[in-house]
């Protein structure tokens, strides 16, 4: 650093040598090296300027210096200070607003030096300002923190960019947001994270992709992944895919998911087909066809168009117009259903199932379909109790037998009509009197209703059927006797 004394020796020396009749005073060297004006400006290497202070020259090395000669420079010495001041004759404050520094890194050698250059600004508090900006001897620079770290820029504090970029190897890429965004070339670590805007752009192209922002979305696969909505997309191969993002969607096989609504698609028309699968959004669903390995692990799990197409795995969850064709099928979700024959299922409207597993049920009316191997079929229109109200063309079941032939018959004898003003005819449960049943044939419902037992009351008449065709059988043959000896 200047000190002081050296700079007040130089001003003694410009106005000690300086006549009052002339507008500038020579001193030493050339004519018009060193220029004093009369209206506070100072030039050196001319004899007039239109600034305060002003260095010409055609040198081609420094043209201005400031030199420390002070002994054992270490680290943090000083070695030389331009300060910016104020002095506001408005409010009386003067002081340091700004300034720049060079100070020693480490201690000086005969052989080399290590110096950091400061950026100071005032903060009303200290008399030199306050420390922002520090670039470090070996060229790495911090904000915020004078401390040196072994990154080229180092920021202590939160960071707001309207675009960023980093291309370099070793892996990066990292782009941020659209100037128009891109990767592609030789690739590597990739990213992107900064949307596209109404300029639409993104893309990225392969490697360890990702995107993180929206508008034109793309990837070219490998690791995958877009996190954005629009356009979406993700193929070459699809390696390990994602999306969750909504609008174009994709994919085209491998690790899959989508979850995203609109266009969805996993694998539809190109050959390997899905892959992994999985939906997870609504409307044009999809997932395999078009042959080789088609639907693979499948799903859906949103509604609308739905589909899956020549097994695998399939699953549909989500409600419209359903499909799923073959291997371990199902469907879950009403409207026009479907399955078909692998190990199936179909549920509610237009069923189907087509065979082998099968299990249609339909309804909400007419079409239902599946005839035979593992059937169960339903279809319903009005029909169908699985509970305690039963009607059905037949059941298999464990039934209870009555102790004896009084249990059978007090069972039976138990059963009577509700009397007229209780009996509905539209409603099968107003129509048995249930506090007339003995215990065998009564049933108590999961909510605590009465109800009969079924197998029960089947058994205990059957006790009662084979009594009486035994007894009648007698009378019968004692009739035929009687009528013998009356002849």
């Amino acid at each position: 650093m200047i000190a002081k004394s050296s700079l007040l020796s130089l001003a003694l020396v410009l106005f000690a040598t300086n006549a009052l009749a002339q507008n500038y005073q020579l001193i030493n060297g050339n004519a018009g090296s060193l220029v004093q004006q009369s209206v506070y400006q100072l030039k050196l290497g001319a004899s007039t300027t239109v600034h305060n202070f002003e260095i010409m020259g055609n040198y081609a090395g420094a043209e201005f210096a400031l030199n420390n000669f002070q002994p054992n420079v270490s680290t943090d010495t000083i070695l030389g200070m331009y300060l910016f001041r104020s002095n506001d004759s408005d409010t009386g404050a003067a002081g340091v607003v700004a300034g720049l520094e060079a100070r020693a890194a480490s201690p000086h050698t005969s052989t080399y030096h290590q110096t950091d250059l400061i950026f100071r600004t005032s903060n009303a508090i200290s008399e030199y300002g306050v420390e922002r900006m520090r670039l470090h001897y070996d060229g790495n620079l911090t904000l915020g923190t004078s401390t040196h770290s072994g990154y080229k820029l180092d920021v202590n504090g939160t960071v707001r960019a309207t675009g960023f970029r980093t291309e370099a190897g070793t892996y990066p890429n990292v782009i941020g947001g659209l100037s128009t965004n891109s990767v592609g070339s030789g690739r590597y670590g990739a990213t992107i994270a900064g949307g596209g805007g109404g300029g639409l752009a993104n893309q990225s192209d392969n490697n360890y992709t990702f995107i993180g922002g929206g508008a034109g979305n793309n990837v070219g696969a490998y690791f995958g992944t877009v996190s954005g909505g629009l356009y979406n997309l993700i193929p070459s191969g699809a390696s390990y895919s994602t999306i969750t993002g909504g609008y174009g969607n994709l994919v085209r096989g491998l690790e899959g998911f989508i979850g995203g609504g609109y266009g969805n698609v996993l694998g539809a028309y190109t050959v390997s087909a899905a892959h992994y699968s999985v939906i997870g959004g609504g409307y044009g669903n999809s997932v395999g066809e078009n042959a080789t390995d088609t639907g693979n692990y499948s799903v859906i799990g949103g509604g609308q168009s739905n589909i899956v197409t020549y097994g695998h795995h399939g699953v549909i969850g989500g409600g419209y117009n359903n499909v799923v064709s073959a291997q371990y099928d199902k469907v879950p979700g009403g409207y026009n259903n479907v399955a078909s024959g692998g190990f199936s299922f179909a549920a509610g409207h237009n069923a189907t199932a087509g065979s082998t597993g099968s299990f249609v049920w339909s309804d909400s009316s007419s079409s239902c379909m599946s005839s035979t191997l593992n059937q169960f079929k339903v279809c319903a229109t009005g029909g169908a109790w699985f509970s305690n109200n039963v009607s059905a063309l037949s059941f298999t079941d464990r039934t209870p037998y009555p102790y004896d032939l009084k249990t059978a018959y007090e069972a039976v004898l138990s059963m009577r009509r509700l009397p007229d003003g209780q009996y509905s005819a539209d409603d099968p449960g107003r129509q048995l009197d249930h506090a007339s049943l003995t215990p065998f044939v009564r049933a108590v419902d999961e909510d605590g209703g009465e109800g009969r037992n079924l197998s029960a009351t089947v058994s205990a008449q059957n006790e009662v059927i084979k009594d009486l065709v035994v007894r009648i059988h007698q009378l019968e043959q004692q009739i035929a006797m009687l009528q013998a000896r009356l002849r």
